[in-house]
């Protein structure tokens, strides 16, 4: 079943960032994802948990959770000055390959219960730090690491090609 929902989470994010851009994709992604496992959480102490319902939250979250990593392939390099985009997109590459290796160690030692509230308010949080960082569609990519700080000095983090092209 994960096979099947990876389909849908790997096409659909194209056209869906073209229009609504990075940060809001993501961040939407990794924080109804959390949701979804807190909420979790809390029906495995009622009388609603049913092996369906804990079926369909974790495949919606793990659908959540490929499609923000999809969306993710195109905003890291996008962040990055030309110079810099092929040594920073390795990182951010290695960094994510590192963090799939922390959830198995995580679930030998801890419960179901403390594993779906460690995942849940992770993604909750990663959700909402993406909005610290700009939005990248339809902007120009940047050059340098001049171009960077020049961006940044300026607090334009969304500006245009036009804004960029002004003397």
């Amino acid at each position: 079943l994960l096979g099947v929902v990876e389909v849908p989470a790997y096409s659909l994010p194209a056209p869906i960032t073209q229009r609504l851009g990075r940060r809001p994709v993501i961040s939407s992604c990794f924080v109804t994802c959390g949701i979804l496992l807190l909420l979790l959480l809390v029906l495995t102490f009622t009388t609603f948990y049913h092996e369906w319902i804990s079926l369909m939250l974790v495949l919606l979250s793990y659908l959540l959770v490929c499609t923000s990593y999809q969306v993710n392939y195109l905003f890291a390099p996008e962040l990055l000055p030309t110079t810099l985009r092929p040594w920073g997109t390795a990182a951010c590459l290695i960094a994510a390959h590192l963090g799939f290796c922390v959830p198995p160690f995580l679930t030998n030692y801890l419960t179901e219960e403390q594993t779906l509230l460690v995942f849940g308010l992770c993604a909750v949080l990663a959700g909402m730090l993406v909005f610290l960082l700009p939005e990248t569609n339809g902007q120009p990519l940047l050059e340098t690491v001049a171009d960077l700080r020049e961006r940044l000095s300026h607090k334009k983090l969304n500006t245009t090609a036009e804004d960029i092209n002004k003397p």
